[in-house]
């Protein structure tokens, strides 16, 4: 899975996109307050995640719709998602196709989805298999099920999680997500079966 772009429509419909290289590593580089951050935050939250961390200001101020177009192998899926109206949501829309599959016109942005089938699109995509982890006994964590979710530690790093010496993956200082990476990283090395 690439990311082929990513983009905020306004409230007027105008939309902003960022392109990305395929095949490529892609880095953000920049003066400060630029929103550089947010990016990483917007594709995030187009890729899934429920709670928000998208930063208050001039893009949630403005933004009334999100999008990331990802490409695989044999073809392309189309994320948009709200600005949510509230710290979480599920709300989304999902559509399929091929490489010519590019960012809607603002006029066609409508809910079909939620981030359930975000995750289900992109796992199956990707081959993720489908299975629960349970933690072990007398842990008052909750068992979760394996999806892109937890694929996206390994994808991803901000500028912060770059720069410290302690921290290999995206989101490992927070609560828990230290413990799921340490479940599931024999799983996407593939060194670990569901079983």
């Amino acid at each position: 899975m690439q990311l082929v772009a990513l983009g905020v429509y306004s409230r007027s419909g105008e939309r902003r996109d960022v392109v990305f290289k395929q095949g490529a590593l892609n880095i953000l580089t920049g003066k400060s307050k630029t929103g550089k951050s947010a990016i990483l935050d917007i594709a995030e939250y187009c890729l899934g995640r429920d709670t928000v961390t998208i930063p208050t200001g001039v893009i949630s101020n403005t933004a009334s719709w999100y999008y990331v177009l990802v490409q695989f192998t044999n073809d392309r899926v189309l994320i948009c998602r709200p600005n949510p109206e509230s710290a979480s949501t599920s709300r989304a829309m999902v559509k399929t196709g091929g490489f010519d599959l590019v960012a809607p016109s603002y006029d066609e942005l409508e809910v079909n989805a939620d981030t359930d089938v975000v995750r289900d699109t992109l796992s199956e995509r990707l081959g993720v298999e489908t299975f629960t982890v349970e933690p072990e006994s007398g842990s008052l964590r909750a068992s979760f099920d394996v999806s892109v979710r937890q694929a996206l530690f390994y994808c991803f790093q901000s500028q912060g999680e770059i720069a410290s010496r302690d921290l290999l993956f995206h989101r490992q200082a927070e609560r828990d997500i230290f413990t799921t990476i340490r479940d599931t990283l024999p799983y996407f090395l593939g060194a670990a079966t569901p079983e």
